[in-house]
């Protein structure tokens, strides 16, 4: 069975921070079990439960992270903060969930009044793209714009062609990067040419200072640990 937390229902009662003591649950990035049988949720391409039946065996996850235990801080559009100890992102449904020791149902936690997550000290937000409504992660920010990184996967189903040696389902996970100014978000590539682009407008001069220290340290334009360097150290050149 599946619910909807609406943490705007909460009594006022409720303080700023409050636990919800949730199942340590472990799934592998490499291969996890689904279940068919009595349905508890569902994706876009399958059925998934956690009743003893019928096991599927796939490689890969539509989860985001490894394991279900993570540590998040939910904070809401009036700066309250809740907290939860076992959340993931189903990127294939692009919503977190969140299962409760002890019960058969999984949770699916909406943006409704709900500003951003912050699991594991990644920050989660909404947006609109293309009309829809999806989850990105912010991953650099200034007072210009956003770096934010989307993720998408990919169902790959068993084929009988031994060729392949493809004979179970697969999940395909994908990270694309996007460029956030005011309202407006775009695709954007981590490459030399663009994160040097984005330097540059907030400092032509800064460029090749940028260039000497990308190769006096070893940095990478297309690493986003490297990137996130190479943007901090533009701004703490003065012009």
């Amino acid at each position: 069975m599946e619910y909807f937390l609406n943490l705007r229902n909460k009594p006022n009662a409720v303080k700023n921070l409050f636990v919800i003591t949730l199942a340590l649950l472990s799934l592998s990035s490499t291969s996890q079990t689904l279940r068919s049988g009595a349905g508890r949720g569902t994706t876009s391409s399958l059925t998934f439960d956690y009743s003893p039946s019928v096991e599927k065996k796939v490689e890969g996850s539509f989860y985001l992270f490894e394991r279900w235990k993570n540590y998040c801080i939910i904070q809401t559009k009036e700066n309250e903060h809740y907290k939860l100890t076992s959340i993931n992102l189903n990127i294939e449904r692009n919503v977190f969930e969140s299962v409760i020791q002890g019960t058969d149902s999984l949770y699916s936690l909406g943006f409704e009044n709900i500003e951003r997550f912050i699991i594991n000290g990644r920050i989660f937000k909404n947006y609109d793209w293309k009309g829809n409504q999806r989850i990105f992660e912010t991953v650099y920010t200034t007072n210009t714009y956003q770096i934010l990184k989307g993720f998408r996967v990919f169902h790959v189903k068993p084929s009988p062609d031994q060729r392949l040696k493809r004979d179970h389902d697969k999940f395909l996970q994908k990270e694309s990067y996007f460029l956030m100014k005011g309202d407006k978000i775009v695709s954007f590539r981590l490459n030399k040419k663009k994160v040097l682009k984005l330097i540059e407008s907030e400092g032509k001069d800064k460029v090749e200072l940028i260039k000497q220290y990308a190769v006096r340290n070893k940095l990478s334009f297309n690493i986003e640990k490297d990137v996130k360097f190479l943007l901090d150290y533009s701004k703490s050149i003065v012009e």
